[in-house]
């Protein structure tokens, strides 16, 4: 898989380097860098892409998820609204949208148009993640559990394994956490998400030399934003050197 990956990436860089403005190799590379957890870097592509040709709606959506991601809320606002704009029929532009107004706290909102999207689009998996995400919001996870589960079946995404994670790390299910967190690693490698998650859930189980063994690495990582500095001194401290944690 990992291999296939690596060959796409060359592959991309080779056609950018004779087309520098083949905009589907642009996207190509902006969503390899983007599963692999490389944020800016798929930003720097997307916004390249978008410098050619500015109707590019999934550019747009992708930026947007990046920015939603990054805390950039006001850009991230714009972009998702812009390719909605381009695409207003687009069910993950508009479960984007959806997902932005959760992060406000517009259940009620979220809750109808997401019925609406699903009785056109019922096994759409983005859509079954947003339902999941409303009902933690409500303090529902076992039921999230149970939806995410359904979904898996349905379409077997490293995105839905990830969110399934999620839930099992609230209930407090660390070593099936773990159980799902541990295949991500290879799938997703490199995704500083996935690497915080199965390190805080390691140090949950005691494992704090594993944790900090896979975390350190991304001290210098612009994607873990401060979060890899915070876990592996955590992680330090839990192990009694206040010293080195400082």
């Amino acid at each position: 898989h990992q291999k296939n990956e690596q060959k796409a990436r060359l592959l991309f860089e080779e056609i950018l380097d004779k087309e520098p403005k083949n905009v589907d190799a642009i996207m190509g590379l902006a969503v390899q860098l983007l599963r692999k957890g490389f944020l800016n870097e798929s930003l720097i592509w997307l916004t390249r892409g978008l410098e050619i040709n500015s109707s590019l709606g999934r550019a747009h959506y992708l930026r947007s998820s990046i920015l939603f991601r990054q805390g950039d809320y006001l850009q991230g606002d714009l972009a998702i609204g812009r390719a909605l704009e381009i695409d207003p029929a687009n069910p993950s532009y508009k479960l984007l949208f959806l997902r932005r107004q959760l992060m406000k706290g517009e259940l009620s909102v979220v809750e109808k148009q997401l019925r609406l999207i699903q009785e056109k689009h019922p096994l759409n998996t983005e859509a079954l993640q947003l339902q999941a995400d409303l009902y933690i919001s409500v303090g529902n996870s076992k039921e999230a559990e149970k939806l995410l589960r359904q979904a898996i079946l349905v379409h077997d995404s490293p995105s839905i394994h990830f969110s399934l994670a999620r839930v099992l790390y609230q209930q407090k299910k660390y070593r099936s956490v773990i159980e799902v967190t541990t295949p991500l690693m290879e799938v997703l490698s490199g995704n500083w998400e996935v690497v915080y998650l199965h390190a805080l859930t390691l140090s949950r189980l005691g494992n704090f030399e594993k944790a900090l063994k896979i975390s350190h690495p991304y001290l210098e990582r612009k994607e873990s934003q401060g979060y890899a500095h915070r876990l592996v001194g955590d992680l330090l401290r839990y192990k009694n050197n206040e010293e080195e944690a400082q």
